[in-house]
């Protein structure tokens, strides 16, 4: 459980991060797809630094590890894309909006991809 809840709050602090940066670009006139691109580029590795070192403090190499973290968020960055693009082109919702809901999905597949296939344990 504590696992859990370091991922909480390390993935509350690089979401938010996103997400404002999300924000800022699409406020200064960027297409959301491309503003989404900024959000993952930018926190894939700044998220990588908090899960390896602090919330799933894996002792393991980066070399075994990152790969299968930025795939993992290859995969989670096409689903985002996906679900936000249905919910904007559809006219339900506005980017901004579409985005902050989506999280919650994201943050849990986020989860466990990297508790079951990143950083998983080996006995």
């Amino acid at each position: 459980m504590k696992r859990f809840w370091r991922f909480v709050v390390a993935g509350a602090f690089n979401t938010g991060l996103g997400y404002l940066l999300f924000i800022a670009c699409v406020q200064l006139g960027m297409d959301y797809r491309a503003a989404l691109a900024i959000e993952y580029a930018v926190c894939t590795f700044i998220g990588y630094a908090l899960s390896r070192f602090w919330t799933f403090s894996d002792a393991s190499e980066a070399r075994h590890t990152l790969p299968k973290y930025v795939m993992t968020y290859v995969l989670v960055f096409a689903l985002n894309s996906i679900m936000l693009m249905m919910l904007v082109e559809s006219g339900l919702l506005g980017p901004i909006l579409g985005q902050l809901l989506i999280h919650v999905v994201i943050v849990l597949t986020s989860f466990l991809m990297q508790r079951h296939v990143v950083f998983k344990r080996t006995a």
